[in-house]
């Protein structure tokens, strides 16, 4: 079958092999996410400096970009507090939830080992390094995207003029010097972005986990013969 395009779509076709392995993909990422979340796919390589396609002694059109990058910048550094702000409370999150898991553990291991059911008990023991297992990737992913990152900005040395330079040339030259940093600092953001996501992504499955190990922890406290 060739749909409008005049793409082969039928079984056996690049179409059909492709669709197959990205939902095989879906599936395997879907799997590791339950035991160890991860970023996937192809580094977003950094972006490489360019120079805007506009010529110097188009002043209107300068004025023009210099405005629009300006608000992409303001937009850009709100995007930054919000992203680290929002990596804060993960990390908060994280911290809460292991200090229940380690009175749930210690609730269970005081006194309630002998009495407890075998199957409880077993499932106690897998949940709780399930547990620990995603709450450190967590706490692991959250660092990483907290970790310090070279935000660029104009510095002083941009902000000089060459001795060569005329009112066209240094406004030019700064204009491309906003526009790289710009670009830049947004693929850093980007970066943090997808760390949040692995750390969301684990604390959602610690929740879950501490949220079984909680109602196994009261059945056990409940059925402890006193």
């Amino acid at each position: 079958m060739v749909n409008g395009c005049g793409l082969k779509i039928g079984l056996g076709s690049p179409f059909h092999t492709k669709l197959q392995n990205g939902l095989m993909d879906k599936r395997l990422n879907w799997i590791f996410d339950l035991f160890w979340p991860r970023l996937t796919g192809n580094p977003e390589c950094p972006p490489c400096d360019k120079s805007l396609n506009v010529s110097q002694s188009n002043i209107q059109l300068l004025s023009v970009i210099d405005a629009e990058l300006k608000e992409r910048t303001s937009q850009a550094e709100e995007r930054i507090r919000t992203v680290d702000a929002k990596l804060i409370v993960l990390l908060s999150l994280a911290s809460v939830l292991s200090g229940i898991l380690i009175s749930a553990v210690t609730i269970v291991l005081i006194g309630t080992l002998d009495n407890i059911a075998t199957a409880h008990f077993i499932i106690l023991l897998t949940l709780i390094p399930y547990v620990i297992v995603q709450l450190l990737n967590s706490l692991l992913s959250t660092v990483s995207g907290l970790e310090r990152k070279s935000y660029k900005q104009l510095s002083r040395q941009d902000m000089d003029p060459l001795a060569k330079d005329n009112p066209s040339d240094y406004h030019l030259r700064i204009i491309n010097l906003k526009n790289n940093y710009l670009w830049w600092n947004e693929w850093v953001v980007n970066q943090k972005v997808s760390w949040m996501a692995v750390a969301h992504t684990a604390l959602r499955n610690a929740l879950f986990g501490a949220t079984v190990l909680a109602i196994l922890t009261v059945i056990a406290a409940i059925t402890r013969r006193w």
